[in-house]
């Protein structure tokens, strides 16, 4: 290295004349020696021909007095010989000379040595060329001090490797800008790490690339993060696959108003268990707009507390299949408000089973025009008590076809009242099993004997007729 050293200084310049050949015959014991006035000088030739011994052989201010020219020039291999104190003595004007291939070759060790100050000036195709394990090695302070355009440069093999310290390092700002193959490559693990600051970033400020967040992120969402997400119109910004992928735990602990800006689609896309999961408010909050859209199977799904919450503008809202699908019990749940919302279609899709178990105050409360879309099964189906709680004028309302399905027990516990409330127009439709049961104040109340027909006639108790006046027979 004396030797070596002699070839500097005053005669510096015959460091210079060395070939490549000799630079590469060089020991490195004996380049340790090697001065700043020697680097000066050396040629690009000389630096390529450095073996990676070589190079990490020399000392700290050596490699910083090194020109952009020769870094450029150092082979790959000889980069990776360089040592984490090298690595430190590096500007950053001399780390931003380095190629892409060069930046491939330096380790984890190595760019974990780097400064956050050195790391923020390199450019992002530099950062795209290390290796998933240097990346792993950043620390979490160089990490803060990246650059949006560096981290939009990660691959998604890179960004996969960030640890969950890393991840947290991230500032909320930066992470919203973050593209589709860094947010497509997050992890469950990384997940622990974001903020709903940090994803309200991704849905606010580029909201497209919140879809590429997959469907395995948005199941592993706590309730806080989903609530991040949903800040604003963020939720309108979820895909339906995101939307179904969903925990219940995490939608049911969203408020109301969020739920109020689902869209359609998102609407359809909710399941069964999501749906029956969510709280009466939830439910209170769904718009006319959505409810159409949900899955018949999870309007099956309704709890009767769920039910019990509908307003008459969202049982209104309800299609003729959704209402086909609510059960006995659902139906039965419906408040006086709800039950005000159904039209005659949809009465008339209600399995008889539904209508049976509706209460006698929510049947009384039904409107005249409710009743006509009731088929003859239903009214079949139909309890006493159910019958016993119409008015007369809901009995008159009773179409032909109605009044022919009601059995001999339902017209054997009508009152006079609501015997003589019954169409005119409609008694040649009792069955004459019905007629039989009628009892003689009944027939008395019926006012009309002359409508029925004779197989009707011949249907009636002599008992019944025997108080039957002459003008009621005439």
């Amino acid at each position: 290295s004396d030797q070596l050293a002699l070839l500097g200084g005053a005669n510096g310049s015959l460091f210079g004349m060395l070939g490549t050949a000799q630079i590469a015959a060089l020991r490195a014991a004996a380049l340790a020696g090697m001065g700043t006035a020697q680097v000066v000088q050396m040629s690009t030739a000389q630096a390529s021909a450095l073996s990676s011994a070589q190079l990490g052989s020399l000392a700290t201010d050596v490699i910083a007095a090194l020109g952009t020219a020769d870094l450029v020039a150092l082979k790959t291999a000889a980069i990776a010989g360089l040592t984490t104190q090298q690595m430190v003595a590096l500007s950053s004007g001399q780390l931003r000379t380095l190629t892409s291939a060069q930046f491939a070759a330096l380790s984890s060790k190595q760019m974990g040595a780097l400064s956050s100050d050195a790391i923020g000036y390199l450019p992002a195709a530099n950062m795209a060329a290390l290796s998933p394990a240097a990346i792993a090695a950043l620390s979490t302070a160089v990490v803060a001090l990246l650059t949006t355009d560096q981290l939009s440069s990660l691959s998604s093999r890179q960004f996969a490797a960030l640890t969950t310290d890393q991840i947290g390092a991230v500032a909320s700002a930066n992470f919203g800008c973050l593209g589709t193959t860094q947010l497509s490559a997050l992890t469950t693990t990384q997940l622990t790490a974001v903020t709903p600051g940090d994803l309200a970033e991704v849905f606010v400020y580029d909201w497209h690339h919140g879809a590429a967040l997959s469907t395995t992120i948005f199941a592993a969402l706590s309730s806080a993060q989903l609530g991040g997400i949903t800040l604003g119109m963020g939720f309108s910004n979820i895909t339906t696959a995101q939307i179904a992928a969903l925990r219940t735990a995490a939608l049911t602990a969203l408020d109301w108003w969020r739920l109020s800006v689902l869209t359609t689609a998102q609407a359809g896309a909710l399941s069964a268990t999501q749906v029956s999961s969510l709280s009466t408010e939830q439910i209170f909050w769904f718009t006319t707009n959505d409810i159409p859209f949900l899955k018949t199977s999870a309007i099956a799904a309704l709890t009767t507390q769920q039910i019990a919450t509908l307003s008459s503008a969202q049982v209104r809202a309800l299609t003729t299949a959704q209402i086909a699908a609510l059960g006995s019990r659902q139906f039965g749940a419906l408040s006086s408000d709800g039950l005000a919302g159904l039209d005659t279609g949809d009465l008339g899709a209600l399995n008889p089973g539904a209508i049976g178990v509706l209460g006698t105050a929510g049947f009384a409360n039904l409107t005249t025009a409710q009743l006509s879309g009731l088929g003859t099964s239903q009214i079949a189906a139909l309890t006493t008590a159910q019958l016993n709680a119409l008015s007369s004028a809901q009995i008159h309302s009773l179409n032909a076809a109605q009044v022919g399905a009601l059995s001999s027990q339902q017209v054997g516990s009508l009152s006079t009242t609501e015997i003589a409330g019954l169409d005119p127009a409609t008694l040649s439709s009792l069955r004459t099993a019905a007629i039989a049961a009628l009892g003689s104040d009944q027939l008395a109340a019926l006012g009309q004997v002359q409508l029925l027909t004779t197989a009707q006639i011949a249907a009636l108790r002599s008992a019944a007729l025997a108080g039957l006046t002459t003008a009621e027979t005439a």
